[in-house]
């Protein structure tokens, strides 16, 4: 089960609740390389508490907020190289960083039977259009309800299903609700 796969990480992975604990955690291990998921924030902490670590950083999110950081020379002199999920992706974060940096493409690992054929639902009811994603704005869910809006009138017995944001901010939910409105 997932609690024996975890277990087998025990001692060597961190949700750190703060910079300090973060600190310390880098402190202690002293890692040889530090591998980053669109985390700029860590790359000072890891400078101060970890000298000498090799740092990759991994650019998957187009959010200008975590990607700005490549443009910064002193950060890409202190990264050794990037990982982004597609050739898009890495030739974008190969030209904010200014060509420095090798860049690989490392794709997202998502199970090929995700994608394979399923068979038809057998029972028979309403069609079902549905949006799943965060409610960030780059996601583009409002478009998703002026069309759900649009297709709703010529075929009414559509339903129009919204699945995600459990990690959205107060605000990113009071602007869809505002929205709906």
């Amino acid at each position: 089960g997932g609690g024996d796969f975890l277990s087998a990480y025990a001692g060597r992975v961190l949700v750190a609740p703060g910079r300090s604990s973060l600190e310390g955690f880098l402190r202690d291990f002293a890692p040889d390389w530090l591998f980053t998921f669109d985390t700029p924030e860590i790359l000072a902490t890891a400078r101060t508490s970890a000298p000498g670590v090799r740092v990759v950083y991994e650019a998957h999110t187009t959010l200008a907020k975590n990607t700005a950081v490549l443009k910064d020379r002193r950060v890409g002199d202190a990264l050794c190289g990037l990982v982004a999920p597609s050739a898009g992706q890495a030739r974008r974060i190969s030209r904010l960083a200014g060509g420095r940096l090798p860049v690989r493409v490392v794709p997202n690992a998502v199970d090929e039977a995700f994608f394979q054929a399923q068979p038809a639902p057998t029972r028979q009811g309403r069609p079902a259009v549905v949006w799943v994603g965060r409610f960030e704005t780059h996601k583009n869910w409002r478009q998703f309800l002026e069309l759900s809006a649009r297709l709703a009138k010529p075929a009414p017995a559509a339903r129009f299903w919204m699945i995600g944001g459990n990690r959205s901010t107060p605000q990113q939910q009071r602007a869809l609700w505002d929205f709906i409105k």
